[in-house]
């Protein structure tokens, strides 16, 4: 079962149109293809499910309206824009397929795909597990330390030292630990667009919004 703590959001469709399934609002279309990307430079935890032709007809090569190609380069596709996907061909390996795609979408907050088969729908399998906890991810030891290692000698060797606050302290709960590096390092921060305020703007150490080109000289 999946926990209420687990956020991400559901794209419904058929691949080329997808409905989007947030709870509190109607469904909205667009191109799923379109929000796997976003969501992968994003790293937003998104799971796209897809419906497709049976598998009796994915196993004969039976020509169907909209096929192209083959059966598989749809999957191939989203390979290349989610961290994980599955073609849902058999109701016994399904479950442990889907559980695997899910942890991994929580664990590194970046979209996944799924393919539903029309005749896999309604078959019977057993019941979902309770999902372990993947939202506490650990290190390597050794590269943790050359890395902790790397950005204190930068850090030292820079006159000007400054800390870009990026998008994945907010995708990985990691806020509160950044602004104690920031505060006890006393070193100045800025933020991105797509990481505002994931540091608090009025802190004195803020500097500003970096933006490439766009930015005032001073950030």
């Amino acid at each position: 079962m999946i926990e209420n703590q687990y956020l991400f959001q559901v794209l419904l469709g058929t691949g080329e149109e997808i409905i989007e399934d947030r709870g509190d609002q109607e469904g909205q279309k667009s191109s799923s293809d379109h929000a796997a990307a976003g969501a992968f430079a994003e790293q937003v935890p998104l799971i796209i499910i897809s419906g497709a032709p049976s598998a009796r007809n994915r196993e004969s090569g039976t020509l169907v309206h909209h096929l192209v190609s083959n059966y598989y380069l749809q999957r191939d596709i989203y390979e290349k824009l989610t961290a994980d996907s599955a073609i849902l061909t058999t109701p016994n390996h399904a479950p442990a397929q889907i559980d695997r795609v899910i942890q991994n979408c929580i664990a590194r907050k970046l979209p996944v795909y799924l393919e539903l088969p029309t005749d896999i729908i309604h078959a019977p399998c057993r019941a979902p597990r309770t999902l372990p906890d993947v939202t506490q991810l650990s290190s390597d030891e050794g590269s943790l330390a050359e890395c902790v290692s790397e950005a204190v000698e930068m850090i030292e060797r820079s006159s000007h030292p400054l800390i870009l606050a990026g998008v994945e302290l907010h995708r990985f709960g990691l806020e509160d630990e950044a602004l104690s590096l920031v505060e006890n390092a006393e070193i100045p921060f800025a933020t991105m667009f797509s990481s505002k305020s994931v540091l608090p703007e009025i802190h004195p150490q803020f500097v500003g919004i970096y933006q490439g080109g766009w930015s005032r000289e001073t950030v």
